[in-house]
C-alpha cells in the first residue's frame, strides 16, 4: 500500500488505493449483501433524516463480526495516522458503518463534520471512507472536502479509501444514477486538549 506524500495545502484528505484485494472486496460485498439497512439518522436525532441533510439507507456491523476486515481496517488506519495525521488515536469507537445512496431517492448528505462527542466518551479524530464501487457505476456521488475556503472533490473507485480529519467540513453530492456504496468508520481517541 503506498501512501501519498503529505500535501496540507492541497487537501485534508489521504487518498490512496490497494488497501484490499478483489478477493476480499467480494468477500465484504457477500457480507454486507446479508445485511438489513435502515434509513439512516443524524446525530442524536431518532428517525430517519431530514430529506435536506441526509437520505441514505444504512446498516452497522462490529469489529467482530466481520474480524478479518476489522484487524485490516485497523492497521490501514494507523498506518495514515503515523505518516500523515499523527493524532491521539485508540480504536474504532462506533464500529463500522455501511451506506448505500439510491438515485431513486435522490441519496446525498450535505455539508457536516463528523467530530462531536454525541455516542461516546471520547472525540471522534479520523473518518475513513472505503468506496465498494466503481465511480462509473453510478453518476454523482462524489465525496466533497472544503479547505480554507476551497472546495476539493474526490470521485472513488472501488476500494479506494480516504481518511479525512473528523472535524473536517465535507459532503457526498446527490446520486443521480445507480448507487453509491461504501464502509465509513470513525477513529477515535482522548479528547484534543
Amino acid at each position: 500500500m503506498n501512501i501519498p506524500a503529505h500535501n496540507p495545502s492541497a487537501s485534508v484528505a489521504c487518498h490512496y488505493t490497494n488497501g484490499f484485494t478483489e478477493d476480499e472486496l467480494d468477500e465484504l460485498d457477500k457480507y454486507l449483501n446479508s445485511l438489513m439497512t435502515c434509513k439512516a439518522e443524524v446525530g442524536a436525532i431518532k428517525g430517519p433524516a431530514p430529506t435536506n441533510t441526509r437520505v441514505s439507507d444504512v446498516s452497522f456491523f462490529k469489529p467482530e463480526d466481520l474480524p478479518w476486515f476489522s484487524v485490516r481496517m485497523h492497521g490501514i488506519i494507523n498506518k495514515i495516522n503515523k505518516e500523515w495525521f499523527k493524532v491521539n488515536i485508540d480504536h474504532i469507537g462506533e464500529g463500522f458503518q455501511y451506506t448505500e445512496y439510491h438515485a431513486t431517492e435522490s441519496g446525498h448528505y450535505n455539508w457536516h463534520v463528523d467530530s462531536h462527542d454525541t455516542f461516546t466518551k471520547t472525540t471522534r479524530k479520523l473518518s475513513m471512507v472505503l468506496a465498494l464501487n466503481d465511480y462509473k457505476d453510478y453518476k454523482g456521488g462524489e465525496f466533497k472536502e472544503r479547505l480554507n475556503g476551497s472546495t476539493r472533490t474526490w470521485k472513488l473507485d472501488r476500494g479506494d479509501i480516504l481518511v479525512i480529519p473528523s472535524y473536517a467540513l465535507h459532503k457526498v453530492t446527490k446520486v443521480t444514477k445507480g448507487t453509491r456504496k461504501s464502509i465509513i468508520c470513525w477513529v477515535s481517541g482522548p479528547q484534543y486538549i
